[in-house]
């Protein structure tokens, strides 16, 4: 967690019987006693500690306290594969596995399945989400949920379906999921979904993009927010192109490229001639971005950003994801060149066919406890 003293939302330093409290529940002694599959039914957040309370470090300092709860871990969306390990001593929590990282969901988040289901729903056809807060409808044409972009859900209809009242007939995908109402048949508008993997090009990619920018900044997960790599990792899960869950494992992702000791104006040519827009991280310790392509004969990158330190060792917050240069904070004098995006980019991976056809990573066996 934090260095130091850990605080509450009111800024209240947390005591030791807290942390106490939080270990009994956790319940260490049950881990890998149920090891088996689950899968979530509704979105949820990922959890460092079997509780709600936020962890954060002093929030008198400079990129402490809200947003940055320690406790965060991860936000996933509907019909995300879990390995479930146990539960926590209230039977409050989940302690499971996805794709990434290990983390506590709350247990009405997830629904238990056996093998033959997760074997069943690992080998159906999907779809993904392109557009943050779809509206997912059930045969009523009454609202089931708002689906995260990157959400991937098995489909077996593709076509006109009259959703009733003011939605219409509508083009749309459709298929059987398990939500916190049990099974349902959900519908949604092919206007914000692609048969999945969707094809990485100009029109989807903006899609995406669009429906995320502005959305503002959330360590972990915080609120159902994003940080930097949560970002990357489902935008473009879309594309089939996976990644892991933090800035520094991402960045070892397909072929990589050594930034360390370029001058700014060196960079920014190397990613020029070299940057393929939407399949291009560009990383800095602490931070990653997805390159886009040039604007105005630069290169741009969009990404979900706190901000630049400045020189009295505060904060340019920026606090949302946004689409910018890499020398965004350049006009102004309280900021150093050193602390400027370029100069402390340090390396530059282009994802290629190893991150394609991610479907073994994310919904195969390995998921579900099956190695």
């Amino acid at each position: 967690y934090a260095k130091g003293r850990h605080f509450d939302a009111a800024g209240r330093i947390y005591n030791d019987a807290i942390y106490q409290s939080i270990r009994i529940n956790a319940n260490e002694e049950a881990f890998g006693l149920i090891s088996e599959p689950a899968i979530t039914v509704k979105n949820a957040l990922l959890r460092n500690i079997p509780s709600d309370l936020p962890i954060f470090g002093d929030p008198s300092e400079p990129g402490e306290g809200e947003p940055f709860d320690y406790a965060a871990n991860s936000a996933v969306g509907v019909g995300y594969p879990m390995l479930l390990s146990h539960y926590s001593r209230d039977g409050a929590w989940a302690f499971v596995r996805n794709d990434g990282v290990w983390g506590w969901i709350r247990s009405d988040a997830i629904k238990r399945i056996i093998p033959q289901q997760a074997d069943i729903y690992a080998n159906s056809k999907f779809i993904t989400i392109l557009r943050e807060g779809a509206a997912i409808y059930d045969e009523s044409g009454a609202e089931l949920f708002r689906a995260r972009t990157g959400t991937i859900l098995p489909y077996d209809f593709s076509g006109e379906r009259d959703l009733g009242g003011t939605l219409g007939v509508r083009s749309v995908f459709s298929g059987e999921i398990l939500t916190q109402f049990g099974g349902r048949r959900y519908f949604v508008s092919a206007e914000d979904a692609r048969l999945w993997p969707a094809s990485l090009d100009e029109q989807n990619s903006k899609i995406v993009a669009a429906s995320l920018l502005g959305q503002k900044y959330g360590w972990g997960g915080y609120k159902f927010l994003r940080d930097c790599s949560l970002m990357t990792k489902d935008f473009l899960a879309n594309f089939g192109l996976w990644l892991p869950r933090n800035s520094k494992a991402q960045s070892g992702r397909g072929e990589r490229f050594s930034l360390a000791g370029m001058s700014a104006d060196e960079k920014l040519s190397f990613i020029g001639k070299n940057g393929v827009a939407y399949k291009t991280l560009l990383y800095m310790p602490g931070h990653v971005m997805l390159y886009v392509g040039q604007v105005d004969g630069k290169p741009a990158v969009l990404h979900d950003i706190w901000g630049l330190r400045t020189m009295d060792g505060g904060r340019a917050v920026i606090g949302r994801t946004a689409i910018t240069s890499l020398t965004i904070g350049s006009d102004r004098a309280d900021i150093a060149e050193d602390r400027l995006l370029i100069s402390r980019i340090s390396a530059m991976s282009v994802l290629s066919g190893e991150e394609d056809g991610a479907l073994d990573d994310q919904f195969g066996s390995a998921d579900f406890g099956a190695n």
